[in-house]
């Protein structure tokens, strides 16, 4: 069963949401709309591949709380958090999977989106990615009462180079166990876009749940490229 997922900071709640894996629209060729769902969702880590302790919650945005401070921030949502028609020009409607997965202890979600792009297209969005993060040093998020926290940049752990062309980054407030904020993931194999955004609590623990789940992704993509399971390639608009 799914379900939608909140994530709480030290301060306040803070609503964040999910997806079950799913299967987008498509812009490509009749072979792209008539992939199979299964070889889409591949390329995502199922219920059963998660670590210990993620659940499936539903489909929605996952950073309705985070505010950007300026434009490489705006950039650098608006693909974390993309979804059908509502993200960057040429991932609106290219062929898509989305799977999402919430963690009620400390609380934290995690949605991780794979997108197949013309050729060219997945590298160009990666080092998009790269000029967006160094971009933005900081982010907002709203807290209630009409408030807003700043999360300051941090070096996240490094997941291990599990694929060739990845970049990563994470957001935080506050400090100790007390620590909450985003993590976001961009990572290519071949044409395909895997993008992780994972909104949460990260002391208690939280934080290595999350990257146990990154890394995750990050395999499933892997195996999945090399399976040669990703979808045909769509064509150059």
């Amino acid at each position: 069963m799914t379900r939608r997922a909140r994530w709480a900071l030290p301060l306040v709640a803070l609503g964040a949401s999910a997806a079950v894996a799913g299967c987008g629209t498509t812009r490509a060729t009749s072979a792209a709309r008539e992939r199979p769902e299964a070889a889409m969702t591949a390329a995502l880590p199922t219920a059963r591949e998660v670590p210990k302790g993620w659940l499936p919650a539903e489909r929605q945005r996952v950073l309705e709380g985070i505010r950007p401070t300026d434009p490489d921030c705006a950039r650098l949502l608006r693909l974390a958090d993309a979804d059908g028609d509502r993200g960057p020009r040429g991932l609106r409607n290219a062929p898509q999977a989305h799977a999402v997965y919430y963690l009620p202890d400390p609380g934290a979600t995690l949605a991780a989106r794979v997108f197949r792009l013309p050729p060219g297209d997945a590298a160009a969005r990666l080092a998009e990615a790269r000029a967006a993060i160094a971009g933005c040093p900081r982010l907002g998020m709203e807290v209630g009462d009409d408030r807003e926290v700043r999360l300051r940049r941090v070096r996240p752990p490094r997941p291990g180079r599990l694929l060739p062309d990845q970049v990563g980054v994470r957001y935080l407030h506050g400090s100790g166990g007390r620590r909450a904020g985003l993590d976001v993931l961009v990572a290519r194999a071949g044409d395909d876009l895997l993008v992780v955004a994972a909104p949460g609590a990260f002391g208690g623990g939280g934080a290595r749940l999350i990257e146990r789940a990154e890394a995750r992704a990050l395999r499933k993509l892997r195996a999945a490229h090399r399976r040669g399971a990703a979808a045909p390639t769509a064509p150059a608009p």
